[in-house]
């Protein structure tokens, strides 16, 4: 379930949910009261896919944001590309595959997110391949090239994420 919580397009679907993720340990979702006292332990390596980890999600009570994490979903959309590049186009585009969970909350705004690993996106940044490389970086690394907006909240809750990382 390593990729439920570290892969994009997962565990940020849920406005809910804040994932402390330890390199280490076998992975356990724990439930916490509001007083951070646990409540309930639940072993992860017992589902068997990252769709399982979504229906346990929804049905614990999360609530999923459902967005488009590329301007170009709704196009690709129509040209047919949620059924013949599924994988990717589920993750990615679940708004315009209208692949959003009842009682979602449905974002119009695209995601401001890397679709690349997260490091590998701010180290190539950082060397200028936004510049000298824009078109594959607007589609793999748009956020730590600074091609969209991020909101004051997504980047807080992406810096706690960060720091548990470390």
């Amino acid at each position: 379930m390593r990729e439920f919580v570290k892969s994009s397009g997962h565990a940020d679907r849920y406005s809910n949910l804040k994932v402390n993720y330890v390199d280490h340990h076998n992975p356990d979702l724990i439930l916490f009261d509001a007083e951070g006292q646990e409540l309930h332990r639940i072993d992860l390596t017992r589902l068997s896919s990252t769709g399982s980890m979504h229906r346990l999600m929804l049905l614990l009570g999360l609530r999923e944001i459902c967005q488009d994490a590329n301007s170009s979903c709704e196009s690709w959309s129509s040209a047919g590309e949620c059924e013949r590049n599924a994988a990717f186009m589920h993750s990615t585009c679940r708004k315009s595959c209208r692949l959003c969970s009842d009682g979602a909350t449905v974002v119009d705004e695209v995601l401001c997110r890397d679709l690349g690993e997260r490091r590998d996106c701010e180290y190539w940044s950082t060397m200028g391949e936004c510049q000298s490389n824009p078109t594959f970086m607007r589609e793999q690394c748009a956020r730590s090239c600074r091609f969209c907006e991020v909101s004051v909240a997504e980047e807080s809750d992406d810096d706690d994420e960060f720091k548990d990382e470390l």
